[in-house]
Order: C-alpha cells, then structure tokens, then sequence
C-alpha cells in the first residue's frame, strides 16, 4: 500500500469489505450452527487463566500511529508479553476515518496520514 493515496486505500478497504459476507448471510450460519454450552464464561475462563486481556480500539490505536505521549503508553503496554491484546474487525476501517478527518482539518499532513493507514493491519492485524 506504499504510495498510495488515503483514497485509493478507502475504496481498496471498502472494495474488500464488500466482499465480506452480509449481516443476513452471517445470521443464518450462526442460526445453522450449534450450540455450544461452555463451564463457564469467557470472561471468567480469562480471570481463571490469570491474564488480563486488552481490546485495543481506534482512539488507542491512532495515538500509537501517532506516537503521541499517550500513544507511547499503549504501545509499550500492547507490547509487553504478558499481555494478550485483541481488536475490533473494523480497527483498520475506524483508524482511517479518523485519519481522513485529521487530514481534512489540517490537523496532520496527507504525508503523515497517508502512509498510516498501511501500518495498520501490520501493527494491529
């Protein structure tokens, strides 16, 4: 994705997207599947295990591309083996509107936005 404009990585991702199966089509195979009754929760099968779990969303991941003060905190923490980090989806997608818009108001360069959207999926992918 390297030289690439924001906009022809948003059509790229949406041309991608499109491809994905539609909320119908995702309904009826968890309609078809079984049912599966855990022990317990999933939530008490990670306190069981004794490690905690991040769920890295776009406000954390664009202060990390951005290598704000903050940005360096989460990364430091996403980064420390001990912890098991995991992200939405559509992280990619939400990072890149946000990108726009900072560009769109002149709050970054297009440089500096631009080339973000690529380090994405290879940082949070």
């Amino acid at each position: 994705m390297a030289g690439m404009s924001l906009s022809g990585y948003l059509l790229a991702e949406i041309r991608r997207l499109a491809e994905r199966p539609t909320m119908v089509e995702l309904r009826e195979r968890l309609r078809l599947r079984s049912r599966i009754a855990g022990a317990v929760s999933a939530a008490e099968a990670v306190r069981r295990a004794g490690r905690s779990v991040i769920v890295l969303d776009a406000s954390a991941a664009i202060e990390c591309l951005l290598q704000t003060p903050a940005g360096l905190k989460v990364d430091k923490r996403i980064s420390s083996p001990s912890e098991s980090h995991h992200t939405p989806h559509l992280l990619d997608v939400e990072v890149a509107q946000v990108l726009w818009r900072y560009v769109r108001d002149k709050t970054i360069t297009s440089q500096r936005g631009g080339k973000k959207p690529s380090m994405i999926s290879a940082a949070f992918g």
